[in-house]
């Protein structure tokens, strides 16, 4: 085991981000606070007036449908109010949830809204049309192995929304792959697998914002997009 010695960090050279995202000109002019780069953000976002209303409408009849938790719900019903603070993370959807980061950015979220009163939101790309990027997971197996799994290549047409490919018998492959990896584990289960309606029942409370690609959320948006 290599160990790490604390001690000062030196800095040698200093490169300019322009240098390294040669292609990226917004990102450097946002750090060059560049009006062609800063006129795209709100200055008073955090006074903004925004009606809440209808998305808090739109979002509770959607957990509904997904059968979230009271805890989710009430969150929702608290985003009425111009007053809750709110949390905003988002990633868009993964294989099995995809990277681990993005479940810690769920968990980020939680905590610090729970820290500041606010309401914790996940906003899910929905809309993402980088198919390869996110239909594939890696997990370990208890020999520390590991495996690769792939949600299946002739799932769905190759032009859709990552938000619209179906589940269904693509969902039975890929945990047809994964439970018996997962059992494997520590806190597997030991060689049982929780019960679909088990499963559903722990993931509830994490039920805060998803299929925001829905057509009724469209119009919310409309205004931050042709401001784009």
């Amino acid at each position: 085991m290599v160990e790490a010695t604390p001690g000062p960090l030196h800095v040698l050279a200093c490169v300019p981000l322009a240098a390294v995202h040669r292609g990226n000109t917004l990102l450097a002019d946002l750090q060059a606070g560049a009006p062609a780069a800063t006129e795209f953000f709100t200055a008073g976002a955090g006074t903004s007036h925004a009606d809440r209303t209808d998305l808090s409408e739109i979002l509770l009849n959607q957990q509904a449908r997904f059968g979230a938790g009271e805890a989710a719900l009430a969150n929702v019903r608290r985003l009425a109010n111009p007053a809750t603070p709110v949390v905003t993370v988002g990633q868009q959807p993964g294989l099995l949830t995809g990277p681990l980061y993005t479940v810690y950015k769920a968990i980020t979220a939680i905590s610090l809204a729970r820290r500041h009163g606010g309401v914790p939101v996940f906003w899910v790309g929905a809309d993402d049309d980088d198919r390869a990027e996110i239909d594939h997971c890696g997990l370990w197996d208890a020999h520390e192995t590991l495996h690769t799994i792939h949600y299946p290549f002739d799932a769905g047409a190759p032009s859709m929304l990552v938000g619209d490919l179906p589940a269904g018998d693509a969902a039975e492959v890929v945990l047809a792959q994964a439970l018996p990896l997962l059992r494997d584990l520590p806190h597997g289960g030991g060689g049982g697998s929780h019960p679909p309606r088990d499963a559903d029942r722990q993931r509830r409370p994490w039920h805060v914002v998803r299929a925001v690609a829905q057509p009724s959320l469209h119009p919310l948006g409309a205004g931050t997009l042709r401001s784009a």
